[in-house]
């Protein structure tokens, strides 16, 4: 994997930890600090999933089944765990991810990846653990690249993958979908084709960008994503912005200029776990800040030393999930799944992508 990429992947989940930090409030209910532009995290990811997807299978073109195991594996177990414990525990439910009425209907609906309507709020789209939407549509999309799989010529696979989303996109600007066909139809699934734009310019043959051309790509991007981003959530500006940096960030790893770091790496694989339990860890800190940090109320004159104690914490606290939880909870599922899949289809065994255990997402 490249490590311009992980390294973007840490900085994803970073932004969205601060973005929902920025909406803790202080002893006079003001917010303890602004970061308009947290969203466009999840701009980044979508545009870095659509890249992945299309590098890694370009050469490996493995089957579609094999495809969605390996996407299964790597994502569910621990959604699965975070969707279940967000059923079981309303207390936490209510105080870290905002008030839920635990409905059956609604967890199996997230625990399959699809858009149902928010039992709070029915006029909103989200899963039991409301930060899994972006989930669900990562799923959506996986399923779409599933099918384009079953296309053996790359630019007919691309057509083939994008197609569909822009055709989605368009549909819904016509008709001005709402509820569930609105929310297969928003503008931003197109972050993920153009992530797989970006791969396959990527992986062929044609002339790379120079280093000051990446460069000025790799800057311009951040430069527009603060400047332009923060005006609307996922729209245009951010998921351009995110293809500009992406552009920029592997092309100057093509050229040598994105070196090693053993740290940035582990947060970039860790960032799923950050993702998926930051509201958690944020809870539970602002809980513990409010008993035990200094001054009368919880944020007053602190609000510098909280902000970056609770972005520690939640860090941390992902890193040990990520280690103990989710690294050893994936590659179980990888183990049993590669076991039914040679059952049923004893090919598979000598398949070259068997042994692959997981792909960061």
């Amino acid at each position: 994997m490249l490590y311009s990429i992980q390294y973007l992947r840490a900085v994803a989940a970073i932004f969205i930890i601060l973005f929902h930090l920025s909406g803790h409030r202080d002893g006079a209910g003001a917010p303890v600090f602004s970061f308009s532009v947290g969203p466009a995290g999840v701009d980044i990811f979508f545009v870095i999933s659509g890249f992945v997807m299309w590098v890694t299978t370009a050469r490996s073109s493995p089957s579609p089944p094999e495809f969605a195991r390996r996407r299964v594996v790597r994502i569910a177990p621990l959604y699965w765990l975070v969707t279940i414990t967000m059923f079981v525990m309303p207390s936490i439910s209510g105080t870290i991810a905002g008030a839920t009425i635990p409905q059956v209907d609604h967890l199996i609906a997230s625990l399959l990846f699809l858009p149902y309507p928010y039992p709070a709020n029915t006029s909103q789209i989200f899963p039991v653990y409301v930060p899994g939407w972006t989930i669900n549509y990562e799923m959506f999309f996986y399923a779409l690249f599933a099918v384009a799989l079953l296309i053996k010529q790359p630019a007919f696979r691309l057509i083939g993958l994008i197609a569909p989303l822009v055709a989605l996109v368009i549909f819904g600007h016509a008709t001005g979908a709402t509820g569930i066909i609105g929310w297969y139809t928003e503008p931003m699934i197109l972050e993920f084709a153009a992530g797989a734009l970006i791969g396959a310019w990527f992986i062929s043959e044609r002339k790379p960008l120079s280093a000051p051309a990446a460069l000025l790509l790799f800057v311009g991007g951040w430069l527009c994503l603060f400047l332009f981003a923060g005006s609307g959530p996922h729209g245009l500006s951010a998921g351009g912005s995110a293809a500009l940096i992406i552009i920029g960030a592997v092309s100057l790893e093509r050229a040598g200029f994105v070196p090693c770091s053993v740290p940035l790496k582990f947060l970039g694989d860790a960032s799923y776990a950050m993702y998926l339990t930051h509201l958690f860890s944020l809870g539970i800190f602002a809980v513990a800040w409010s008993r035990f940090g200094p001054g009368p109320t919880p944020f007053d004159n602190h609000a510098f030393a909280y902000v970056v104690l609770a972005l520690i914490a939640s860090i941390g606290f992902a890193a040990l999930v990520h280690v103990w939880i989710e690294k050893p909870l994936s590659g179980l599922a990888n183990r049993l799944t590669l076991r039914l899949s040679r059952q049923k289809l004893p090919s598979v065994q000598n398949s070259p992508h068997a042994e692959e255990t997981r792909k960061t997402l």
